[in-house]
């Protein structure tokens, strides 16, 4: 309600912890009919919030790869989707990852539901280069040539057109950190661990903010990339030493701000 008082926009993004803490995107329940009943149930509370609220996005799912890509779920997904859609009258977007081989693209292409979505989010943590301080240069080439010899843009964009549906980046930060962008999604690896080939553990503002300025620069040029959801902004104050993904403070809130065409003298 505040955000809306500001004149801004709302996602709302509900997002499954597992007790135990193993990743979600490998999550196998015995009992997948069970899984499906009390993730509708919690999701449909949700829902609730999010029309009573006046949300105008909302998340059906957040990084689930196994639950999405595994064909015999479709009926639940379906079922899930139109019970969704009897109370939320928003937007709606599925979180997806896809960061390390071909494959992981390929698995997304053939999952029927996603033509009921508005948008497909992206969890864009992917791999650049292997350099601990690569060149601007170095770094909008990795877009289309990764370490992994990926191709991202174009595998990005072909997600699009098979579903015919804008891509949003759901989630990307970049901390600020020497070797960000080799893992950008690895947010363990800290001193004085630091594996080789990922990192210094120096404090590196000045890769953060070029990291942020190629992506929207590679980006803003095409009409299917309708934009970012930038992690993360936390309530507290942090120290100058930060080295999380919080901008806050931090010299990449001025580039971010500059490409929201929001930034204040």
């Amino acid at each position: 309600q505040r955000i809306h008082k500001r004149g801004k926009k709302v996602s709302l993004m509900p997002q499954l912890l597992i007790s135990d803490k193993s990743y979600e995107a490998k999550l196998q329940p015995r009992d997948k009919s069970l899984w499906f009943k009390n993730y509708s149930d919690n999701l449909l509370y949700f829902t609730q919030i999010a029309e009573q609220n006046e949300v105008e996005l909302f998340s059906i799912g957040n990084e689930l790869t196994s639950m999405f890509t595994d064909v015999t779920n479709i009926n639940y997904w379906n079922k899930l989707l139109d019970s969704v859609k009897e109370i939320y009258h928003g937007q709606l977007i599925v979180k997806l990852n896809c960061w390390y081989r071909y494959s992981q693209f390929q698995d997304l292409l053939n999952i029927d539901w996603f033509h009921k979505l508005d948008y497909l989010g992206i969890a864009a943590y992917f791999d650049l280069t292997n350099k601990m301080n690569p060149t601007e240069t170095e770094l909008r080439n990795a877009w289309f040539n990764n370490r992994q010899e990926l191709n991202l843009v174009k595998e990005i964009r072909i997600l699009s057109e098979t579903y015919q549906k804008p891509i949003i980046f759901s989630e990307i930060g970049y901390r600020n950190v020497d070797g960000s962008n080799i893992e950008p999604w690895n947010a363990d690896v800290k001193p004085p661990r630091w594996p080789p080939g990922l990192g210094t553990g120096i404090k590196d503002d000045a890769e953060s903010v070029l990291c942020t300025k190629v992506l929207f620069e590679t980006f803003s040029q095409y009409d299917w990339w309708q934009g970012t959801f930038w992690f993360c902004w936390p309530t507290g104050i942090l120290s100058e030493n930060d080295q999380s993904y919080s901008i806050r403070g931090k010299p990449v809130l001025k580039e971010l701000l500059k490409n929201y065409r929001q930034e204040r003298n």
